[in-house]
C-alpha cells in the first residue's frame, strides 16, 4: 500500500510508523545511513524537507547494503529477530503506510550528519492536527520521549509519517518554487509590506493582483513542515465550483496558477510578496468578492462535503438586502478552514486581516491609469 491512498485502520498505520520510528533509530547510528537521509531531505523535492522512502528504499551504500536491508538490520536488532525476518517485517510496515514519508522539518541546516545522531519521530494519522499535543520520538539507544507538538525543539528531528503534497503515484501536487520562498519587491515603492500598492481608486476592468501575504497561524504542528494553503476567490454572480481565481494542487511539475499552493517558511511570520495577476474586475463581476481560505492536509480517511453559507449585506436603493451564496468544496475531515473575507470594489488599498490568522494585501492596475 506504500504510495497508494487505500484506506487503513490509522490504529495500524500508527502502530507500524511507531515500530519504524524504533527501527530508524537505530539505523541512524550508521553515519553513511544519515548523511543520505539529509542528503535526500535537503533536495526539497516538493518545497518541503523530506522525501519519499519508495525512492531511497532500493539505494546503495558503500558496503553494499540497501537502504532497506539496513532498516531490516535495525528493526532484527531492535525486535530481537534474524535479519532476513526482520527486513520482511519492514517492507511488511511500510506497505502499510501511505506515501510513506522522512522528513527533518526543522533545524535542517542545524543537523552535522557527520556527527549527530537525531531522534526518530512520528506523526500520527486519524487525528485531527489541533488535538496533537505531543509526539512520540526514541533515540538510538531505544529510549522514548514526549516532544511538544507546537514548539519546535531547538535540534533537528527526523519525523516519519505521510506526505501531504504527491498523488498516489507520488508526483508532486504541492511544490514551493525558489522565487515564491524569497521576498521580492516589484520595485513598485517598497514599504513593510507588497510593493507599494495603490493610491488611485479602481476603475471597471482593472487587473486585480494578489500583492503580498503574512501568515500567524499556520494551523500545522512543526512536524509537518510547511502549511498548504488554499485561496478561493468567488464572485456573486459566478456559479458554484466557479471561481475568479484560485490555488489548489494537481499532479505533475507543469506548474499554473490552479497548481501553486501558497508557501512561507513554517518560522517565518514576516510579509512575503507575489504580485499575481488574479482576474480582470469587470460590472459583470459585480461590487464585491470574497476571499476564502482553508489549510489543505493530506487526509487518508472519508472525505466531507464543506458547505459555507455566506452572507453578504448589499445596499440597493437605500434598502438593506441580505444575499447568500455558498462555498461547496470536498475537503478532508482533517483540513483546516480560515474562513472569509469580503473585499469590495470601492475599498481603498488596505491590509486585510482574517481574525489573526492571515493577512493580505492586493493591488489593481487600472487599465487607463495607475
Amino acid at each position: 500500500m506504500e504510495g497508494n491512498s487505500g484506506r487503513v485502520n490509522p490504529e495500524v498505520v500508527n502502530q507500524a510508523l511507531e515500530k519504524l520510528a524504533r527501527t530508524f533509530a537505530l539505523a541512524v547510528k550508521d553515519v553513511e545511513f544519515r548523511k543520505f537521509i539529509k542528503a535526500e531531505v535537503g533536495k526539497k523535492f516538493d518545497g518541503d524537507y523530506e522525501f519519499l522512502y519508495k525512492f531511497a528504499r532500493e539505494k546503495r551504500f558503500i558496503d553494499g547494503e540497501s537502504f532497506e536491508t539496513k532498516l531490516g538490520k535495525g528493526y532484527s536488532k531492535v525486535f530481537k529477530q534474524g535479519l532476513n525476518e526482520g527486513i520482511s517485517r519492514v517492507k511488511e510496515l511500510v506497505e502499510l503506510i501511505p506515501k510513506f514519508n522522512i522528513a527533518v522539518p526543522v533545524n535542517f541546516e542545524k543537523w552535522d550528519a557527520e556527527n549527530y545522531v537525531p531522534l526518530v519521530a512520528y506523526h500520527p494519522v486519524g487525528v485531527d492536527d489541533k488535538l496533537v499535543k505531543r509526539v512520540k520520538a526514541f533515540d538510538s539507544e531505544g529510549n522514548e520521549y514526549w516532544l511538544d507538538a507546537w514548539k519546535a525543539p531547538d535540534f533537528p528531528v527526523i519525523v516519519l509519517g505521510v506526505n501531504e503534497r504527491v498523488d498516489d503515484n507520488g508526483n508532486v501536487k504541492y511544490f514551493s518554487l525558489p522565487n515564491m520562498r524569497e521576498s521580492e519587491d516589484d520595485g513598485g515603492g517598497g514599504g513593510s509590506f507588497g510593493g507599494g500598492g495603490s493610491t488611485q481608486p479602481r476603475q471597471w476592468g482593472c487587473w486585480e493582483i494578489f500583492e503580498s501575504l503574512q501568515v500567524l497561524d499556520d494551523h500545522e504542528p512543526w512536524t509537518k513542515g510547511d502549511p498548504e494553503i488554499v485561496l478561493l476567490v468567488k464572485a456573486k454572480n459566478y456559479p458554484d465550483g466557479q471561481y475568479l481565481f484560485k490555488t489548489a494542487p494537481f499532479s505533475g511539475f507543469d506548474f499554473a496558477w490552479e497548481g501553486a499552493g501558497l508557501p512561507w517558511e513554517d518560522d517565518y511570520t514576516g510579509w512575503k510578496t507575489y504580485n499575481w495577476d488574479m482576474f480582470n474586475w469587470t460590472q459583470d463581476i459585480g461590487e464585491w468578492v470574497v476571499y476564502y481560505w482553508y489549510e489543505d492536509d493530506w487526509d487518508w480517511s472519508l472525505t466531507l462535503k464543506s458547505e459555507t453559507i455566506i452572507q453578504i449585506i448589499e445596499y440597493i436603493f437605500g434598502v438593506t438586502i441580505p444575499f447568500k451564496f455558498h462555498v461547496n468544496l470536498t475537503i478532508g475531515d482533517s483540513d483546516d478552514e480560515y474562513g472569509y473575507k469580503v473585499v469590495y470594489f470601492s475599498d481603498p488599498y488596505q491590509v486585510y486581516d482574517l481574525q489573526g490568522k492571515l493577512k493580505w494585501t492586493v493591488k489593481w492596475r487600472n487599465l487607463t491609469g495607475s
